[in-house]
């Protein structure tokens, strides 16, 4: 199925001036849900489906879509669907006039793929409480047969083959829907002069709106600084907007998705409450576990206390939604994006805020000689030139510091979230590299001289080694 093309903002290189001097431009509240599409398959145009599609799918079968994914038809079972969707497909269900489509395929001579907005709890509250907003909004409809394959830059599509806006504003009117309010505009456009108004579906201001024009096949977009502002309050900052150790292992790592998890999983476990803390913990606690190779290369100092303090505020967040979309859709906040379900059993982990090291002293020295003794260091070696049948030199320096660092974030994950000194990743790498080579240099079977001493491992390059986003 057809996604729909990429809209680029108002200001984006693609755009042209002339853009902003055509006749037809019209200005669509954007709306702040979740991309929806449908189209119903159509034997007499069978060539424009793919092969999948064709074996799939009879005549008359309405098949729905989200952003990327296709769900599934329409008269399915409603169970199964992710109980996410129950909102959406009952609406369709009860106002979409299939035998309508069938007549306008014909009209077209082309099957129709319909775009809307699935009016889904997100940024902007649209009162879902007591006064729910319809649960399709459509934007935009386009023909199959005119349908054009996506440029290697996306932002480069235009939007060929789309039905003009008075036109599918008649078409989703005849199918039963509703089109986003839009309003002509008289040229020459100038953006910064057009105001915001409250949107069409709540007292809240509109997140902003679509620009287009017919004749140049061209949408753009534009959104306030009040809801950008708001989505980064909410969603957490980007990569490129960090600045500290702990806002790029947010903005990398601490995902809506790795929330949900664990939000999940603390629902089902019922021996555990399901708390912003304990959300916030687990997170973190999982973060450490399964990010480590990245996260030890970070070069930035790590603020344990506004790491939490950010997690807990996205956590928050997170459940927010997950509640508001259940009780939208009547289901249990573990039955709302079941890709993200986690069945496992999770384990109450306290966090040990009393682990504390001298703050005169190398913070990341204390941590390594504090997690790793010298004995564990020393047994490791044998068992290394005992499998390699070498004798001990600073070749063992890189496979020990991998296994070193295994247990320092993965084992000891809950006492590095429990220190309260910043401390800084890449220097607890560096750390342990020296600490490997003093134990080895020690050893009365050394063979130091099989490198020369100017020679460092590979995971002492730590700023040549790292991902950009920690450079």
């Amino acid at each position: 199925m057809k996604k729909y093309p990429k809209v680029p903002r108002y200001n984006h290189p693609v755009v042209d001036d002339e853009f902003f001097e055509v006749d037809d431009l019209y200005r669509m509240e954007k709306l702040d849900g979740s991309n929806f599409r449908f189209f119903m398959y159509d034997s007499r145009f069978q060539s424009e489906y793919t092969t999948k599609i064709q074996n799939e799918y009879k005549y008359g079968d309405v098949i729905i879509g989200l952003k990327s994914t296709i769900r599934g038809k329409l008269s399915d079972n409603i169970d199964s669907f992710d109980a996410v969707l129950t909102n959406i497909i009952e609406y369709l269900r009860e106002n979409l006039q299939i035998s309508k489509i069938k007549s306008l395929h014909k009209k077209y001579d082309s099957p129709l793929l319909f775009f809307g907005e699935y009016m889904t709890p997100n940024i902007i509250d649209y009162d879902y409480d007591s006064n729910p907003p319809p649960s399709f909004i459509g934007f935009d409809i386009l023909q199959l047969s005119k349908s054009q394959k996506t440029p290697s830059n996306p932002y480069n599509e235009k939007f060929k083959g789309f039905l003009p806006i008075k036109q599918a504003d008649r078409v989703f009117k005849e199918i039963g829907l509703i089109i986003s309010p839009y309003e002509k505009i008289e040229p020459p456009l100038i953006i910064d002069e057009l105001s915001v108004p409250l949107s069409n579906f709540a007292p809240v201001q509109a997140e902003g709106f679509i620009i287009r024009s017919d004749s140049l096949n061209r949408r753009v977009k534009y959104r306030t600084d009040a809801f950008k502002e708001q989505s980064k309050n909410v969603w957490g900052i980007t990569e490129d907007e960090a600045k500290t150790g702990e806002e790029l292992i947010i903005a990398r790592f601490v995902t809506h998705s790795r929330i949900q998890k664990q939000i999940v999983k603390l629902y089902n476990e019922k021996n555990i409450e399901l708390s912003i803390k304990n959300i916030t913990k687990n997170v973190l606690i999982d973060v450490f576990q399964e990010e480590f190779e990245e996260i030890q290369k970070l070069n930035k100092d790590v603020d344990n206390n506004k790491l939490f303090e950010k997690t807990e505020k996205l956590s928050k967040n997170v459940l927010n939604k997950i509640e508001k979309t259940a009780a939208l859709n009547n289901t249990t906040i573990d039955n709302v994006w079941v890709d993200f379900t986690d069945k496992s059993k999770t384990t109450n982990q306290t966090i040990n805020t009393k682990l504390k090291f001298d703050n005169t002293k190398n913070l990341e020295k204390q941590l390594i000689q504090k997690f790793i003794t010298e004995e564990e260091i020393n047994k490791i070696i044998e068992e290394h030139c005992e499998q390699k049948n070498k004798t001990p030199g600073r070749w063992l320096i890189e496979p020990i510091n991998e296994k070193i660092q295994s247990k320092i974030w993965f084992e000891n994950s809950i006492s590095l979230l429990s220190l309260n000194q910043k401390y800084n990743p890449a220097k607890i790498n560096k750390e342990s590299i020296q600490y490997i080579r003093k134990q080895i240099e020690k050893r009365d079977d050394v063979n130091v001289d099989e490198k020369p001493e100017t020679w460092e491992p590979k995971s002492m390059n730590i700023e040549k080694n790292s991902l950009s986003l920690f450079d």
